[in-house]
Order: C-alpha cells, then sequence, then structure tokens
C-alpha cells in the first residue's frame, strides 16, 4: 500500500493548519514560505486521492477538506475539489449535504477556472446530482448576460454541464445557444478601437480582453453542446461547424472591422482550430467535416502566432495518439515543414514519428484493425497529405520557389514513413494510382487535377533522390484512395504518365544543418493572399541555388568587377 488512511488524516489536517490557522509569530516571509509548502502539499493529496481514494474516506480527512474548500486561494480549492471528486463515491451522503450550498456557489459564482471542476465534482460526489444540477442550471440562466459580473464562470459551468450532463443543459438550449451565445456574444464586437498590423501576436492570460475571454468559453460551450448531444446530429452540427470554420477563415475576426487585437484574434483562432479537432474525434461529426474545412483547419500549424501552431498541435497530437482522430489527420503534419523554430520543428518531427509507429504497432497487435488498413495504417495517410498540399493557397507547380517550399514539406512528412526502405514500391503504387484519378471536389476544372498530379511528381522525386538501397518491383497489393479526394479518369483517357513539373527542377531537397537559422527564410502569406484566406507562415527565400543560377550570378560578380575597373581608370 502506498499510503494508509492515518498518514492522508495527519497531512490534510496539517495542510489546514499551515494555511487556515498561520502562526502569529511568523514573519511575512516564513508564512510564504509555509504556504508554498502546503500547496505542495495538497498537490501531492491530489495525486494520492486518483491513485487510493479509499484511504480519504473518514470523517476527519472530509472536515479538514472542507476547510480547505473555503480558502481564497484558487489553486488550493481547485486541487481541493479535484481530491472530493476522485473521493466522492466514498463520502458519506448524510456527511456530503454540507458540501451541496458551496459547491452550488461555486458553479455560479465562482472562479471561471473551478466551474468545470466543480460541476464535475457534484456529478461524483452525490448519488442523485441531477435534481442539484438542474437547480444549479436554473440559477446559471439568470447570469445570461453580457453585463452580468459572474458570465465566464456561468459560460465554464454550463459549458461542463452540456457534455456531461445534456439532458440538464437540452431543457433550455435553443435560449443559451441561439439567443444568447450566438446572436449577442460571437456575432457582436462591443471593442471600438482600431488595431494596427504591428501589435503582438500572443500575450498573457491576464491581458486578454474580457469581451475575449468570453467568446472563446462561447466557442467551448458550442462544441461541448455539440459532444453532449444524443440525437439530431447533423441538424444541429453544420451551423456550428460553419461558425468554426469562418472564425478561421476572417483570421479570428468575424465582423471583418478590426476591432479586434492581433492577440485577442489568436485566442479565437486556436479555440476554433482546438474545437474542430475534438468534434473531429467523434463518430458523430467527422465526416461532417468537410475537406474544405479540413485544409483551412490544417493551416492551423502554419499560424503566424507560434502559441496557436502549439497549442494546435498538443491538441492534434493528443486526438492522434488516441486514436480517436481520422488517419487524415495525420497528413497535417506535411503543412509542418516550414516551422521556424528549429527546436519545435525536431519535437514535431519526432511527434510524427512517434505516431506512425503507433499506428503500425496497432496493425501489428490488433486482428480486427488488418480489416480496415485504409483507416490506420500510416502509410496511407499520404494520399490525404498529397491532396492537402495541391490545395494549399500558395501552392504553385510552375513555381520554383513554391515547389521548393512543399518538396521540403513532403520530405518533412515522408521520411518517418520511409525509415527502413520497405514501403517504397507501396508508395510508389500510390502516387502512381492517384495519377489515374482527378480531383473529387472539382473533377471539371483540369487545372485543380494538375497540381495534385505535380505533387505527386514532387514526392515520387523526393523518394528517389533521398531513399538508398531500394527495393524495386510492383506492389502485389491493390491500393485503395478516398472516394471523397480522389474520383476515377473516364475508362477511355489514356494512361497518365506525363510528368507536371518544370522540364529542369531539381526535386533533391534541402539538406537541413545542425542548428541551421530557419527563420531567415520565412515568411507570411502576401496580402494579395489575405482576403482569400488566413496568415500563414511559408518559406520564400530558396536556400541552394541552382547551377544555372550560379552562373549568372558569377557573371554579375565578374561585370560589377569590371564596371569599379574602369571608373578606377576614368576616375
Amino acid at each position: 500500500m502506498l499510503i494508509d488512511c492515518k498518514c492522508v488524516s495527519v497531512l490534510v489536517e496539517e495542510c489546514v493548519g499551515q494555511l487556515c490557522e498561520p502562526s502569529l509569530s511568523q514573519s511575512a516571509a516564513e508564512e510564504r514560505q509555509e504556504a508554498t509548502r502546503a500547496k505542495k502539499t495538497v498537490h501531492l493529496l491530489k495525486i494520492l486521492a486518483e491513485l487510493t481514494p479509499a484511504q480519504f474516506a473518514s470523517p476527519e480527512v472530509f472536515q479538514n477538506l472542507l476547510s480547505l474548500l473555503r480558502h481564497d486561494d484558487s489553486e488550493i480549492v481547485g486541487d481541493t475539489l479535484q481530491i472530493l471528486t476522485y473521493t466522492g463515491a466514498n463520502i458519506d451522503q448524510t456527511t456530503a449535504g454540507c458540501l451541496q450550498p458551496l459547491l452550488t456557489k461555486l458553479a455560479h459564482s465562482g472562479p471561471p477556472q473551478l466551474a468545470r471542476h466543480t460541476i464535475r465534482c457534484i456529478a461524483a460526489v452525490f448519488s442523485e446530482p441531477t435534481p442539484i444540477l438542474h437547480r444549479v442550471f436554473k440559477c446559471l440562466l439568470t447570469a445570461m448576460d453580457y453585463e452580468h459580473p459572474h458570465l465566464l464562470t456561468t459560460l465554464s459551468s454550463m459549458e461542463e454541464l452540456a457534455e456531461t450532463f445534456p439532458v440538464v443543459f437540452q431543457s433550455s438550449h435553443k435560449k443559451v445557444i441561439k439567443e444568447f451565445v450566438v446572436k449577442k456574444l460571437l456575432v457582436v464586437d462591443r471593442a471600438k478601437e482600431e488595431y494596427s498590423e504591428g501589435d503582438p501576436e500572443w500575450c498573457s492570460d491576464d491581458e486578454v480582453s474580457y469581451e475575449t475571454q468570453a467568446k472563446v468559453l462561447g466557442l467551448r460551450l458550442l462544441v461541448s453542446w455539440l459532444v453532449g448531444l444524443e440525437t439530431d446530429f447533423e441538424h444541429f452540427a453544420s451551423p456550428v461547424l460553419r461558425l468554426l470554420d469562418m472564425v478561421l477563415a476572417h483570421d479570428g475576426d468575424l465582423q471583418g472591422d478590426d476591432h479586434i487585437s492581433a492577440h485577442d484574434r489568436s485566442r479565437l483562432r486556436l479555440a476554433a482550430s482546438c474545437g474542430l479537432l475534438k468534434l473531429a474525434q467523434s463518430s458523430h461529426y467527422h465526416e461532417l467535416i468537410s475537406q474544405t474545412q479540413f485544409q483551412r483547419l490544417a493551416l492551423s500549424i502554419q499560424d503566424t502566432c507560434d502559441e496557436v501552431r502549439d497549442g494546435f498541435v498538443s491538441s492534434l497530437h493528443q486526438g492522434l495518439r488516441s486514436l480517436k482522430l481520422p488517419l487524415a489527420y495525420l497528413s497535417v503534419f506535411a503543412l509542418a515543414g516550414v516551422e521556424p523554430r528549429l527546436d519545435t520543428r525536431l519535437r514535431l518531427r519526432q511527434i510524427l514519428a512517434n505516431n506512425v509507429e503507433r499506428r503500425r504497432e496497432c496493425v501489428k497487435q490488433h486482428s480486427k484493425a488488418k480489416e480496415n488498413l485504409q483507416a490506420i495504417l500510416p502509410e496511407y495517410a499520404v494520399s490525404h497529405a498529397i491532396y492537402l498540399i495541391s490545395h494549399h493557397p500558395q501552392f504553385s507547380r510552375t513555381n520554383p520557389l513554391s515547389l521548393d517550399t512543399f518538396r521540403d514539406c513532403l520530405w518533412f512528412f515522408l521520411e518517418p514513413l520511409t525509415k527502413g526502405n520497405d514501403n517504397y514500391s507501396f508508395l510508389r503504387k500510390l502516387l502512381e494510382t492517384i495519377k489515374q484519378t482527378v480531383d473529387t471536389q472539382d473533377p471539371d476544372a483540369p487545372e485543380a487535377s494538375k497540381n495534385i498530379y505535380a505533387v505527386c511528381d514532387l514526392a515520387m522525386g523526393v523518394l528517389t533522390t533521398k531513399l538508398t538501397n531500394i527495393k524495386l518491383g510492383e506492389f502485389p497489393g491493390k491500393v485503395l484512395l478516398p472516394s471523397k479526394l480522389f474520383k476515377p479518369r473516364p475508362k477511355d483517357a489514356p494512361t497518365n504518365t506525363a510528368c507536371y513539373l518544370p522540364p529542369d527542377y531539381n526535386c533533391t531537397p534541402t539538406k537541413k544543418l545542425k542548428g541551421e537559422n530557419v527563420n531567415a527564410s520565412v515568411s507570411v502569406t502576401p496580402k494579395s493572399l489575405q482576403k482569400k484566406g488566413r496568415r500563414v507562415l511559408v518559406k520564400l527565400v530558396e536556400r541552394r541555388p541552382r547551377p544555372n543560377q550560379r552562373a549568372q550570378r558569377h557573371l554579375l560578380k565578374q561585370e560589377e568587377g569590371e564596371r569599379k575597373l574602369c571608373r578606377r581608370k576614368h576616375g
């Protein structure tokens, strides 16, 4: 046994003594040190409560936890709420009655960051939580006003209620979702200040405006409401998905009137992108997210704000690691090749490699996985990556700089997949098969399909130039392609063997050096594209000139030298 009941009782009692009954003889510095130690002890108790909840089942421990719950430090109260949540099943219902007024108050007027923990605590401690939560919800409805002092807490509590207790929330969902969150909160900009391009793209949490905090919670509430739904998924999901997509499409500024600061827009973009990722993990919604919406969501990994990229990648990795996100979302890492921070770039490469390995292990260990390889095998994500890159707003099959950028992106994605060189024949067959299809989204637009073919040629060039000891030969099996992306060409169409890259283009990816300063080759989407989509990071500076360009530069230097000599002679 890790710890016994007596030990827990002593620890909790000591915390209460240090935090709630400080010694009068202590100096201010000593009091702060003791409070810090007590906070660490409460945090330790939270971990122990999760591991051994039965050891907290005593009236003395409960009474002391009740004292900690009344503390004015939100961090201590938050840890105490989680302790009670973990140990709630062991609390006597008669004793638990003392908690009800305190938890109800925290749910509608406590700090916003504690609201979700409070709702979970009510659900865990009481054997019949639904009547209590109905009363809490009724009280929360009275605070659905932008000017209400506890609006943020109200939205946080409703977010948890909507997801975990939909039977409570659905009774008045129209009043909350449509009439307040959408009409009075998200589509209304109350700030009237004008912001310029030079504003910082991120700020500390305490500098985020009240309006943006409310809007972020509003977006999260919409997502949690959909996750908690039990019926009518498509009917309710479509407008929410469109709204989240609009937040991304308008760079976080739904109204487009420049009344939202850059750092507030970043918060809204992050909330929208993480919300879409959360919905994509549900079998009810991932099919409802259109390919256009997915493509715009994928651009979050190229967002101009570092913190938005980091937050998005964290949510993406969490969803992929749990195998809740569809395989298509693994292809988003194909756009991570433009990450300007070297340490983050290496971390992204490792995350990608870990997800590739996890899916391969899943195929080996579960016989059912072999029946649906197209949904699990990481190599099948290449078809999604090809499509994603070909529809990137800055991809051009005739622009060498654009090709250089996405060539490096392709190698960033393909390198972990091709470790061992044992899947070359499969990938080649996959690329050849894609070239015998047309773009499903726009089958009558030949240019869209030509972009897909060009990316296939680019990927094939990368594979043949970078891989060594290739095992040649035809892949014996059948390669499957996602029908929502690729449609077979007409039966009478000739086999497509043409190359869609410029004749003199070099497919060798840029060699990365240790400690390379990638910041020097990063820019932002030009203004001509900003109206069509989001601002994203792209590489616009070519790092290695081709031989003919070297010769041209050498000639220019010679001519410049000759001009200098002439000036000296006639000087």
